[in-house]
């Protein structure tokens, strides 16, 4: 029996087209352990893509866009999932959403309507990038700093590992890139402030030990 995994890669804008390539490689990596992935890339990551795509009955969820404690965005930030409306969609499933703030109200609602997991942010997700390499979104290192725990957390669920277990491996690679602009003499306050910002927005509801 196959098992899907369906993705929303939007790419209107350099945080949509960052998220959508740095999510690439995970992706890959699920197909070795013998996923199926569905990727809704650029405008076809919409509303009535997804829900004709959802009726695969896919076991994991991945969202990249813009959001906030309401709503997961799509291409030009349409409306995808929205709190009140069609949340439901997302029933029986494991859910990453890498947008900001879409965890607090949103995931935690949609763990009520029947969400084995929510796992995103509490409030704005934030992203620091070389603007020299912004037509190279995988070779750029700063933007790798913040966006390496989210591939962390994704690999580690599709090798078999709990939601907790790929929460913990994520926080510790967002910790470990933390602790090592902290030993740098005069280190950049902007980026330490802005990974303890996203290590402590990080955040799950639902089943700590549900798997794929």
């Amino acid at each position: 029996m196959l098992k899907y995994i369906l993705v929303t890669l939007p790419e209107h804008d350099v945080p949509t087209v960052y998220l959508s390539a740095w999510c690439k490689k995970p992706i890959s990596v699920a197909e070795e352990h013998g996923f199926t992935p569905l990727l809704l890339e650029g405008d076809k990551a919409c509303l009535k893509n997804f829900e004709s795509y959802i009726k695969n009955n896919p076991v994991l969820v991945i969202f990249n866009g813009h959001g906030n404690s309401t709503t997961i965005t799509g291409h030009n930030s349409e409306p995808i999932i929205t709190l009140g409306k069609n949340e439901i969609l997302l029933k029986d499933r494991i859910v990453y959403s890498i947008s900001c703030a879409s965890a607090s109200e949103l995931g935690a609602a949609s763990v009520n309507k029947g969400t084995i997991g929510f796992i995103g942010y509490n409030d704005d997700f934030i992203f620091l990038h070389d603007a020299n390499t912004e037509t190279r979104p995988l070779q750029d290192a700063l933007a790798k700093v913040f966006l390496e725990h989210s591939n962390v957390f994704i690999i580690s669920l599709v090798k078999g590992n709990s939601i907790s277990e790929s929460y913990e491996h994520a926080k510790k690679q967002l910790q470990k890139h933390l602790s090592s602009y902290l030993t740098v003499e005069n280190y950049d306050q902007q980026i330490v402030r802005y990974l303890w910002w996203n290590l402590h927005n990080f955040a799950f509801y639902g089943n700590p030990e549900a798997k794929l």
